[in-house]
C-alpha cells in the first residue's frame, strides 16, 4: 500500500467517473495513513449500485490489531509477505 495519495477532489471528475457528488467536508490536497480521506462507498440499502462520497480514515488495520496505532506500522505492507507476516 502507499504511504500517501492525493484524492481526487475536482467536482466534474466525480460526477464523471463515479456518478457521486464531493463530500461537504473540506477535502486535503494529501493524504497519509491515519488521515481523513474521501471514499466512495455503495448504499447499504441499495441493491442497485448507487455510491456516495464520505470521509473516513486512511490506512490498513487488520481486524485483530487492538488499537489504531498499529495502523502506522503497516502502512508499507508488501504483497511478496503475505504469507509470512500476519499484517
Amino acid at each position: 500500500m502507499c504511504a500517501n495519495y492525493k484524492p481526487v477532489t475536482a467536482q466534474d471528475r466525480l460526477v464523471q467517473y463515479f456518478g457521486i457528488d464531493r463530500p461537504n467536508d473540506a477535502l486535503p490536497p494529501e493524504v497519509y495513513p491515519g488521515g481523513l480521506a474521501p471514499f466512495i462507498v455503495r448504499k447499504h440499502d441499495r441493491v442497485e449500485l448507487i455510491r456516495d462520497a464520505r470521509l473516513g480514515l486512511f490506512g490498513l488495520l487488520p481486524s485483530w490489531a487492538k488499537d489504531m496505532a498499529f495502523g502506522r506500522r503497516t502502512y508499507n505492507a508488501r504483497s511478496e509477505e503475505l504469507s509470512t507476516k500476519a499484517s
